[in-house]
C-alpha cells in the first residue's frame, strides 16, 4: 500500500489535472463508432452482453425526449444497466488506503470535480430538470457522465500510475472508463439498446472555471439545447441574449437572489434605483442617499454625487456609488467610498 507520495511523484500532479480537464471540456464531435465500442467493451467487462442497438444524438436532451416520448409508449426499456457504475466504483475505492486518497483528492479529485461536475454536470442536470420535470419523465437520472466522469477517472489513473496495485478485472475495468471519457459524453445504457449523446460544440468559462458568458450561451449543443450562465449562475436566456428586454418588475419580482443579481448588472444598479422609485433616506451637501429593499436580499443602498468637474458642455454630471446597506447618511455614505469615517472625511473636504 502506498501511504506516502515523493517528490518525484508529486510533480506528477498537475500533468493528470491538466491531460483530465482537457478530456471533461473537450468539444470535439463524438466519434460514435469509437464510443460505441468502448460503452460495448464496458458491457462485456460487467458480464453483460452488449446492446443490439446504439442510437446517437444530439444533446443528452433529444436522448431524455427519445426515452420517454418513444422509447416509454412503445415499452422498449430494458433494465438499466446502473451496476456498472456501483461495481467498478467500490472495486476501485477499496483499493486504496486512507491517507493516500486524503493526499490526491485535494490536487486531482477535488480541483477537477469542482469543474467538470459541479459546474457542468450538475448545471446539465439543473436545465434538464427544469425543462422536463413537469413533464414527469420516468428516466431522468439513469445515465453516465463520459467525460464529465474525468474527475475520478484521473484520481484512480494517478493512483495505479504511482504504484497502487488493482485487481486484474479491476485494472481492466479502469481501462475501459478511461477509454470512456475520451469517445463519450452522456450515454444511456439499457439492456437492448444504448444512446449516446454528442459533446457540446461550445464551451464558455471564467477564470475561475464557471460557466460565463455575456453575450452568447456558455455552453451549447449542435442542435441548439444551451445553457446561459454568468459567472457560473444560470440565467434565463434573455438575459444574457436580450437584456433589453430586462424591466424593473422581472427584477423585483426573480426570486432567485444570485439570477437577480445578474439582471441588475445587466440593468444598472443605479438604473434600477432611479426606475424603481427607490426611496432617498437622507441628503445633505455630499449627496442623497437612496435605499430600495430587494427580497431574500440585503438592501440596495448607493448615493447620489455630482462630479465637481464638468463636462466639456459645462454641465455636471451625477453618479451613483453602491455603499454597505448598514449607511443611514448621505455624508457618511461618500466617507465610506475614500475608505473613511464620517468625521475623518469632513476636514479634508472643509481644507
Amino acid at each position: 500500500m502506498i501511504t506516502q507520495l515523493t517528490p518525484e511523484q508529486e510533480k506528477y500532479f498537475p500533468i493528470f489535472r491538466d491531460e483530465y480537464l482537457r478530456i471533461g471540456l473537450d468539444t470535439n464531435r463524438v466519434d460514435f463508432e469509437q464510443a460505441k465500442a468502448d460503452i460495448t467493451a464496458l458491457y462485456e467487462w460487467g458480464g453483460l452482453q452488449p446492446p443490439k442497438q446504439f442510437l446517437f444524438f444530439t444533446s443528452p436532451m433529444i436522448c431524455e425526449l427519445y426515452l420517454n416520448l418513444i422509447v416509454k409508449r412503445s415499452k422498449l426499456v430494458g433494465q438499466l444497466v446502473g451496476q456498472l457504475r456501483d461495481q467498478l466504483w467500490d472495486q476501485l475505492w477499496d483499493q486504496l488506503g486512507g491517507q493516500l486518497r486524503d493526499q490526491l483528492r485535494g490536487q486531482l479529485w477535488d480541483q477537477l470535480r469542482g469543474q467538470l461536475w459541479d459546474q457542468l454536470r450538475d448545471q446539465l442536470v439543473d436545465q434538464l430538470w427544469d425543462q422536463l420535470w413537469d413533464q414527469k419523465f420516468d428516466y431522468m437520472g439513469t445515465w453516465f457522465n463520459g467525460q464529465q466522469d474525468a474527475y475520478w477517472v484521473s484520481f484512480y489513473h494517478f493512483s495505479e500510475f504511482i504504484g497502487a496495485k488493482f485487481g486484474k478485472k479491476t485494472s481492466n475495468g479502469l481501462d475501459v472508463w478511461k477509454r470512456i471519457t475520451r469517445s463519450c459524453h452522456w450515454f444511456y445504457p439499457f439492456n437492448d439498446f444504448c444512446l449516446i449523446s454528442d459533446k457540446p460544440q461550445s464551451l464558455s468559462r471564467d477564470e475561475q472555471g464557471r460557466l460565463h458568458s455575456l453575450n452568447s450561451a456558455a455552453l451549447s449543443y449542435p442542435d441548439g439545447w444551451s445553457i446561459y450562465a454568468v459567472h457560473g449562475v444560470r440565467v434565463p436566456e434573455y438575459v444574457v441574449m436580450r437584456p433589453s428586454a430586462i424591466t424593473v418588475d422581472k427584477i423585483t419580482n426573480e426570486q432567485n437572489a444570485e439570477i437577480r443579481r445578474v439582471m441588475l448588472d445587466k440593468f444598472g444598479w443605479d438604473r434600477y434605483l432611479v426606475e424603481s422609485g427607490a426611496k432617498a433616506i437622507h441628503q445633505d451637501n455630499y449627496g442623497t442617499l437612496y435605499r430600495a429593499e430587494l427580497p431574500d436580499d440585503e438592501p440596495l443602498v448607493m448615493v447620489r454625487v455630482t462630479n465637481s468637474t464638468p463636462e466639456p458642455d459645462g454641465s455636471f454630471k451625477d453618479y451613483f456609488l453602491r455603499v454597505p446597506p448598514n449607511i443611514t447618511r448621505a455624508d457618511e455614505a461618500v466617507a465610506w467610498t475614500f475608505g473613511m469615517t464620517a468625521k475623518e472625511y469632513q476636514p479634508v473636504m472643509e481644507s
